[in-house]
């Protein structure tokens, strides 16, 4: 099994896609974002099957996954780059599968206990918004790494909830539709507690 390069292995998202595929049985290097604290990548300093290198390594990859859109392709020697949620403006290289993901949220991820910073707004857990767009991060990651042992032919992935499957007039081509297998205000809760007592190890820089 190839090593998987993840950058940025320090940013909340990132952080979830490492702990996954370590928790498949990948080895996963990691690019820190050095704009960023490196709270979240210290938890994975004891796992054999984890090693942060830097973008000038020249190792060759299955899949480099990029959780930041301004990362140059040229800088990673992958098979398939996965960029996701790609910056609107951002030109596809021919290695490289856009993913669009739908509003994630989970454990570490910028917010106050009224909802998701998202941007420069907060989507209220109440809100409609957030009802019929959000996915647990940990849904995501899991048919991530799915789908990455599947054959890989199209250029984007749309990972989509049931809720906007229902809005849509027609299915896109290349989309997937997924539901939490727990209900959200479930989920909701066990964010809000974690973020209660783990609060000042949240990852500030990501609030700026």
């Amino acid at each position: 099994m190839m090593t998987q390069l993840v950058a940025f292995c320090n940013d909340w998202i990132g952080f979830h896609i490492v702990n996954d595929l370590l928790e498949h049985g990948y080895k996963v290097n990691g690019i820190e974002d050095t704009t960023k604290d490196d709270m979240l990548t210290m938890f994975f300093g004891r796992n054999s099957s984890f090693q942060i290198v830097n973008s000038e390594t020249q190792k060759s990859y299955e899949h480099a996954i990029l959780t930041n859109s301004n990362r140059k392709p040229n800088e990673m020697n992958a098979e398939h780059i996965l960029v996701i949620n790609p910056d609107e403006n951002r030109s596809r290289s021919p290695n490289e599968i856009f993913i669009f993901a739908p509003l994630l949220y989970g454990e570490w991820m910028p917010m106050n206990k009224q909802g998701i910073l998202h941007g420069k707004e907060i989507i209220p857990f109440d809100s409609t918004r957030f009802e019929q767009d959000a996915i647990y991060i940990k849904e995501f990651t899991k048919l991530l790494i799915q789908w990455m042992k599947g054959n890989k032919t199209s250029s984007a992935l749309y990972v989509k909830t049931k809720e906007t499957k229902k809005r849509e007039k027609e299915k896109l081509e290349n989309s997937i539709y997924i539901r939490d297998n727990i209900p959200k205000e479930k989920r909701i809760e066990q964010v809000i507690k974690h973020y209660e007592q783990y609060g000042a190890m949240y990852n500030m820089d990501q609030l700026k």
